[in-house]
This record gives structure tokens, sequence and C-alpha cells, in this order.
């Protein structure tokens, strides 16, 4: 499960990186900002957002034994 981050290795990297997701928020928080001022004006949705199906809960007792890792 360890992966190489190669931007966190320099300082200047690092900075790099910060700068870039601090531009993509500033971007992201813009977009934000007009969509809620043009959702007054949107029109009615066409048909109800789909139910998400929830999966039924697992019994414990029915599950296949895990192996120790």
């Amino acid at each position: 499960m360890h992966r190489r981050v190669d931007w966190f290795n320099t300082p200047s990297a690092l900075q790099n990186r910060v700068v870039d997701l601090e531009r993509q928020v500033d971007q992201l928080q813009g977009q934000l900002d007009l969509l809620l001022r043009l959702q007054p004006y949107a029109p009615r949705p066409v048909a109800p957002p789909l139910a998400v199906v929830q999966p039924p809960p697992a019994d414990p007792a029915s599950a296949p034994p895990r192996s120790p890792e």
C-alpha cells in the first residue's frame, strides 16, 4: 500500500504543488459560487434523481472465514 509521491521529495516541488492546489481551490470556489447564483434560474429537473440501492447488511455468521494475515 506504499506509493511514492514524487512531489513530496523536494521543498520546491512541494511548494509548487501547494500553489497548484490553492489555484484549483480558488477555481472550484468560483465555479461553486456561479452555480449557486444560477440555481434559481435553472429549469426543474426532468426526472427525480435515482435512488441508490443499498445492499442488505451482511450476516457475519454466513461470511466465509478470513485468512490470518
